[in-house]
């Protein structure tokens, strides 16, 4: 095909006019088109045809896709920024946990000061209580069950004993005296005022709870035909045991056979005074040997040599006296177990010592004896 030279003269023609206007265009033949519709290009020689329209489109193409590239330019603009935000946030964490890091090691060099400089002054203490013989009292408070201390006799059973009574602070205070059964002190401690009674009854005969076919028909826990109505509870209950109610954790009150155990496998020593204070009363050894278990002690005896207040594990009893109407009598120590007696109804057991000797017994519920209580197994 024969190649056309065309000669387009636009004058001052825009792309949004020139679809409609007419113009006068030489093709070489000395002819005119009319519209821009019929402009043609040959460019190549296969013919092929390029119209404006198509060129118009193109330009669309074109334009919607800098809008979508300048949309994303403005998205990655919007990510830049928040990532230069968060990069700041960081930057600014990092140093706070810097100065927090200094914080820290300062505190940390001023606490091993600390520990030092506490450690040298217990040392010095350490030396003064030793020179005393009351050392011993750093080795029985080491170990503790919900807050309160024990030590560990070596016992059979694997019974803990308690430091110090209910009520005391100190191994050589008296603490509190209680009714057997109940967890309150009071100022009167008779079988009027006795929680668990029949108040019909003038004495001992109205036990409410607690009782067991004594034969003691003239109480309460038996009718009137001799028949017997009690519980059968010889043992208290929880909620009437003081070690439970005021300690918790594990404590409780020993049980005879606890009581019995302490007796008969500790080396007991009587002494009249205790940590630098003027007080009767046993220090309870752990046994050294088994030809030491069940050893009294008793005043004017010397005790083994072998047994050191400052260094040996140990309890202390005082001998506290027991609380009786309104007036602490006596001179011996008097220790509840949980266990009723096993004689009648109207007593509990219970752990007497003096300056002689050691016993257990049964007395009145009524009565108010100190509580040393016992938990099983190390704890912390």
């Amino acid at each position: 095909m024969k190649k056309q030279i065309l000669t387009v003269a636009v004058a001052l023609l825009t792309l949004t006019t020139m679809a409609q206007e007419k113009v006068r265009v030489h093709n070489g033949n000395d002819s005119y088109v009319t519209t821009i519709e019929q402009i043609t290009f040959d460019v190549t020689d296969a013919d092929q045809a390029i119209s404006v329209g198509d060129l118009q489109k193109e330009n669309a193409t074109i334009t919607q896709e800098k809008a979508a590239l300048a949309t994303e330019k403005t998205n990655l603009e919007s990510q830049v920024s928040t990532l230069t935000n968060e990069k700041t946030t960081l930057t600014n964490a990092n140093a706070t946990i810097t100065q927090e890091k200094a914080t820290l090691a300062s505190e940390k060099a001023n606490l091993v000061a600390d520990t030092t400089a506490l450690k040298a002054e217990k040392a010095k203490y350490d030396s003064f209580l030793e020179s005393k013989g009351l050392k011993e009292e750093f080795i029985i408070y080491k170990n503790s069950e919900n807050g309160h201390a024990y030590v560990d006799l070596g016992l059979t059973s694997g019974t803990l004993w308690a430091t110090c009574n209910i009520g005391a602070t100190n191994p050589e205070d008296y603490g509190n005296y209680y009714a057997w059964g109940e967890t309150e002190t009071k100022s009167n401690y008779d079988w009027s005022t006795y929680k668990y009674m029949d108040l019909s009854k003038d004495s001992w005969q109205g036990c409410t709870k607690y009782t067991f076919a004594d034969g003691q028909t003239e109480g309460v826990w038996y009718d009137s035909d001799g028949n017997f109505i009690g519980d059968n509870k010889t043992e208290l209950d929880d909620a009437d045991d003081v070690a439970v109610q005021l300690w918790g954790g594990s404590w409780k009150m020993p049980t005879k056979a606890q009581q019995d155990e302490l007796r008969n496998e500790c080396y007991w020593v009587w002494t009249n005074t205790y940590n630098g204070k003027s007080v009767n009363g046993y220090i309870v050894y752990k046994a050294k040997s088994e030809s030491d278990k069940g050893v009294k002690i008793t005043s004017g005896n010397t005790p083994s040599s072998n047994y050191n207040v400052a260094t040996d594990a140990h309890i202390f009893l005082p001998a506290d006296g027991f609380r009786c109407g309104t007036r602490l009598l006596g001179n011996d120590g008097y220790y509840w177990s949980r266990s009723l007696g096993a004689n009648n109804s109207r007593s509990a057991y219970g752990m007497d010592f003096s300056s002689d000797n050691v016993w257990d017994g049964s007395y009145n519920r009524s009565d108010g004896f100190s509580v040393r209580a016992v938990c099983a197994g190390a704890q912390e």
